[in-house]
């Protein structure tokens, strides 16, 4: 039968026991398996369930823990002198037993001795057809250690046990092949410190013209080699391996050698710099044609629903009202605070009104004539003053925040229902608002901590704590992140914190970020289980997060999920990573629209990014200005803040031609047609076309002129559909091209 997942791992809820089950877990989902081992061309060994819940030792197994059960091929069971006391461990080898082979229990050992640490269920089982118990012993990865870096290092070997029996091959065979790449690993690492010796070789016998050139073609070779071996890294999933081998094929102060093209490409592979051509012409599509002009640097920005009024805030606390059709001023104050470090635009509750805080107040402001309709005082210490404001999904709710007091606002009555007492000896943030108001989201630490501990739920009406959410796969936690998909599911996101440093190298500023891992956990709040958890390893490039849920044009719902280069997409419903992307750079801001199923994306180096759910091909073009910092968009209205910009730039679709003209709409057959015409300009017998003939871009060439002209068509008709363009004829009387136009 077809499982859902590889394999169920079962362990007690102790430190070490969870710390060896989340590692193993990671090291399976990520194991790629090596080519002539492949079956159907899969390249992962498959999903992994691990629950990461206690059951009480009075229950039973709940439904979503047997059908896990049934639904995975092998049991593992980390094993430890605590886990024969574990009833729930005992019940899932039971239960799992019962409908699979004995042969497809495995064991990890990490404490004590086998004795002590197996539970009967796991060493003795009963033969129904000998009708007596058979003792078994099973199939056993040992990493008893007495220190965590002895076990680690075990693990490192031992995990290969598991992997060889996952995948049906001998230990052995996989064994040998990591040795093999360990060698070619040294291999490599040992060719390039030989450059240095090459090197103080060839200085020496650089008297010699035909030892030189024999000395600077092994150079080149070697090059070559090491680029060729960048390649091979990055199809193995070893981006970093693969940067460092190509910088290390490339010329520099230190190491005299030839510039290989190979290397230079294999860089641009391994940074992602690499760019299809054809997407250059995509560019093309977008202009920037209008732009708003501020004095200071912005800080925030909102649309409103129909998009045609935009209010800015800058760093000195002005407020701007624009015309974001005419690009035209409508009104402006300043905030009468100077701490304006505070202030901020929480958001819009309707059409006409723009929420925006000050240290002290909230103002309720009609974007249209800059009026205040109502202000709201929330604090009142001397010393303290407002931190944040969120506005709920609906736009109902207004949860302010001063210093671990939360004051909830209702955005009609704008009178404050609630307010919520969090804690003095710690610091928060808010993160969300249930759907239905009733609920928030915040993260805490230690006061003067750094690393974030937890995320609370709690209830708004009374301020009860509805859920405690601290225990996590590790120990120091960054970029903690938190949104509702319902009233009782949560989804969350987390990094282990990396200790990264910075300093500078041949007058250039570096900074080391190293490799770290993304996890995302989707909570049932009625339990306080998790359900569903997905980790991703990744080489932490930038420091960019995000998190929403998007309903598609389909009605089905996605996480998007956003960090560093990364966008990954996840069905709520199962949990399941639809899609795992990496961008050239860090995702700025998302959109989906009604008419395609695609997530669009703007990123941090001017591109526009698109990917679909279950499909691994994603296109990426480059219109904007680089250094984006803040983006609002949704398809052909872009509006766009780079970083410590004083100006927000807008980017539609480029205009049609007006020399181009509808000559004839009617067509004998089913489908919407129309001809167009150039009218006032003509060309050339010779002349031809050239361009992306799926949508509205051609370019013109006129050998008389020797001139190249850009030509753009409508690309929707008044009706609003769609047109696609093919050039069929050119009109010799009247000098004239034609090109057929479908109405899609």
């Amino acid at each position: 039968m077809g499982y859902k997942y590889k394999a169920f791992i079962s362990y007690r809820h102790k430190p070490l026991d969870m710390k060896v089950a989340t590692r193993l877990h990671r090291a399976i989902e990520r194991y790629k398996i090596p080519k002539d081992l492949r079956k159907d061309d899969v390249s992962k060994i498959g999903i992994v369930f691990r629950d990461q819940d206690e059951l009480p030792i009075s229950g039973s197994l709940s439904n979503n823990i047997t059908e896990a059960l049934d639904q995975s091929e092998f049991l593992i069971v980390i094993c430890s002198p605590d886990t024969p006391q574990s009833e729930w461990v005992k019940r899932e080898i039971t239960y799992f037993t019962q409908t699979h082979d004995h042969d497809h229990v495995l064991s990890v050992l990490i404490d004590g001795s086998p004795e002590e640490s197996f539970p009967e269920v796991l060493t003795r089982y009963y033969d129904s057809e000998k009708e007596q118990e058979i003792d078994v012993e099973p199939l056993a990865a040992n990493i008893v250690a007495d220190t965590d870096a002895k076990r680690w290092k075990l693990f490192a070997k031992e995990k290969l046990r598991i992997f060889a029996s996952l995948l049906g091959c001998t230990f052995d065979e996989l064994y040998k092949r990591e040795q093999r790449y360990k060698r070619r690993r040294n291999l490599i690492i040992a060719s390039a410190a030989a450059v240095i010796a090459l090197t103080f070789i060839g200085v020496l016998l650089n008297r010699n013209a035909q030892i030189k050139k024999n000395y600077e073609e092994s150079l080149r070779n070697q090059s070559i080699y090491l680029a060729s071996e960048s390649e091979k890294m990055i199809e193995e999933g070893d981006r970093l391996s693969a940067i460092a081998l190509a910088i290390e094929a490339l010329p520099s102060k230190e190491k005299d050698r030839p510039l290989v093209s190979k290397a230079q490409l294999a860089l641009a592979k391994g940074v992602n710099a690499y760019a299809i051509d054809w997407n250059i012409r995509w560019a093309d599509y977008y202009i920037a044609d209008g732009a708003l002009e501020h004095t200071e640097a912005i800080k925030d920005f909102k649309l409103n629903g129909s998009r045609d009024v935009l209010v800015s805030l800058t760093k000195k606390g002005e407020i701007t009202g624009w015309d974001a059709v005419s690009f035209t001023k409508l009104w402006s104050m300043e905030l009468e605070t100077g701490e304006f470090e505070r202030c901020g635009i929480a958001g819009m509750p309707d059409d006409d009104t723009v929420i925006v805080y000050s240290a002290y107040d909230v103002l309720f402001i009609d974007i249209r004539s800059g009026s205040i309709v109502f202000e709201q005082p929330v604090t009142q210490g001397e010393y303290t003053g407002i931190n944040e404001a969120v506005l709920s999904a609906d736009k109902t709710t207004l949860a302010v925040r001063e210093l671990s007091t939360v004051y909830v606002l209702d955005t009609q009555s704008k009178n404050i229902d609630s307010t919520l007492r969090l804690g003095e000896a710690e610091s928060f943030v808010i993160l969300a608002i249930s759907p239905d108001g009733s609920k928030i989201a915040v993260k805490y630490k230690d006061i003067y901590g750094l690393l974030w501990k937890g995320i609370r739920i709690i209830d708004i009406e009374s301020g009860t704590v509805l859920n405690e959410l601290s225990s996590f796969a590790v120990d120091e936690l960054d970029s903690l992140n938190a949104l509702f998909l319902s009233e009782d599911r949560l989804v969350l996101t987390y990094s282990e914190y990396v200790h990264s440093y910075t300093g500078v190298s041949e007058g250039m500023k570096v900074i080391n970020f190293g490799q770290n891992t993304h996890y995302l956990d989707i909570i049932d709040l009625s339990s306080g289980r998790t359900v569903y958890e997905i980790s991703n390893e990744y080489n932490s490039m930038s420091f960019n997060i995000g998190l929403e849920c998007v309903e598609m044009p389909d009605g089905k719902k996605l996480i998007v999920d956003t960090y560093s280069d990364f966008l990954d997409l996840v069905d709520p419903e199962s949990g399941r990573l639809l899609s795992h992307t990496e961008y050239p750079s860090a995702v700025v801001g998302i959109d989906v629209t009604k008419e395609s199923d695609m997530v669009y994306s703007v990123h941090r180096d001017g591109a526009i990014g698109n990917v679909r759910a279950e499909d691994s091909d994603w296109v990426v073009f480059y219109p904007f200005v680089d250094e984006i910092q803040m983006v609002d968009f949704t398809m052909g209205d872009y509006w766009i803040v780079q970083h410590e910009g004083s100006s927000i730039i807008h980017y539609g679709f480029a205009k049609s031609d007006p020399t181009w003209s509808d000559i004839s709409i009617y067509w004998p057959d089913d489908e919407k047609k129309a001809l167009f015409s150039s009218k006032d300009r003509t060309f050339s017998e010779d002349s031809f076309a050239l361009g992306n003939y799926d949508w509205d871009q051609f370019i013109y060439y006129d050998p008389q002129s020797e001139t190249m002209e850009y030509r753009a068509l409508p690309l929707k008709n008044d009706s609003g559909e769609y047109v696609s363009y093919y050039p069929i004829s050119f009109d010799s009387k009247s000098m004239r091209l034609l090109i057929l136009g479908y109405f899609t």
